[in-house]
């Protein structure tokens, strides 16, 4: 049996150092712009943690969720989503933007946040989505074990948290600090459980489909919904088979496909390039991801199954989509 070739990585004490010169690192515009906007805690560490923009009904299950802003003074340690270089004069960041349950209880992985993404773990009582007959109303049992690769005890425990403790804030300020900034809508949970005129308002988009933000970074696993079908202008559909990515792509989606194995010779995809050998560009330096908003044709980018609890992959069944896309 062929011994399996070792990966050359860089080692916990260089990449300590490098998030340490990262910390290092902060946005002054936004900085100045939060202690404008939230003068009573001006001078204390959480005056640059997550914020509230927008609290609502999920459009999925119709329970209370929430739009939290974070990152956007202090950059994120995603080697993947920002830095990774270690001249950090030109660094890039992205804000991560969070949909998460509203409530006492912080409750990862729920329907009302990730709708049906086949990477969900999740054991508890769950709702039902709104289009499902009696859908608001009914309640079940789940326990389904995902390979989701977000570290849910991490950046989004710590951005519920935050946006727990903090004054929340209007969109209008909060598009003010995206402005000319990097955005990545989804660092956990779906765009889709959001109204689009949030996210429109987020990122100043306009009528005639001009952004004040930089760049966005956005997938759903909710493409195959109808009412859902505006979203292509800003997100990805998130594919986790090549019956998937087709099926998106005929109903004009960009596509972004996990996959186990490498797609075969016909198929047009291309690789991250954040996961090509000797490249690893990060998604700041790429801004290969994004909806339809920035270009004139849909795009395919793949990515190889990755994550802890890769070994749980599993796509969601063919019966969950019928001919045209919808869900069954």
């Amino acid at each position: 049996m062929a011994k399996r070739k070792r990966v050359k990585r860089a080692s916990s004490e260089t990449l300590g150092r490098l998030k340490q010169r990262v910390k290092r690192v902060a946005d002054k515009r936004n900085r100045s712009l939060i202690r404008l906007l939230a003068p009573e805690q001006a001078g204390t560490k959480t005056v640059e943690s997550g914020r509230t923009v927008w609290a609502g009904p999920s459009q999925l299950t119709g329970e209370p969720i929430k739009v939290v802003i974070s990152g956007f003074v202090k950059p994120s340690e995603n080697t993947k989503m920002g830095y990774g270089k270690e001249d950090l004069a030109l660094h890039q960041q992205y804000i991560q933007v969070w949909i998460l349950n509203d409530g006492a209880d912080y409750r990862p992985m729920d329907r009302s946040i990730c709708g049906d993404c086949s990477h969900r773990t999740y054991k508890g009582r769950s709702r039902g989505f709104l289009w499902d007959l009696a859908g608001d109303l009914m309640r079940w049992d789940e326990d389904v074990k995902g390979a989701c690769y977000v570290q849910w005890k991490k950046g989004p425990m710590a951005a519920w948290k935050a946006s727990s403790r903090n004054k929340p804030i209007s969109l209008q300020a909060a598009s003010a600090i995206c402005s000319d900034r990097l955005v990545r809508l989804g660092a956990a949970g779906d765009p889709a459980a959001v109204p689009l005129w949030v996210w429109l308002a987020l990122l100043g988009i306009d009528g005639a489909g001009n952004m004040t933000a930089k760049s966005i970074t956005a997938y759903t696993h909710m493409w195959n919904r109808p009412e859902f079908a505006d979203y292509k202008l800003l997100c990805m559909a998130s594919a986790d088979s090549a019956e998937e990515k087709e099926l998106a792509r005929s109903m004009g989606w960009s596509t972004f496909t996990v996959r186990a194995s490498p797609p075969d010779d016909d198929d047009r995809s291309t690789l991250c390039l954040n996961a090509v050998p000797d490249v690893h560009l990060s998604c700041a330096e790429c801004r290969k991801c994004d909806g339809l908003l920035s270009r004139s044709k849909p795009a395919d980018i793949w990515v190889p199954l990755h994550g802890a609890l890769a070994n749980r992959f599993h796509a969601r069944p063919s019966s969950a989509f019928d001919a045209v896309g919808g869900c069954v």
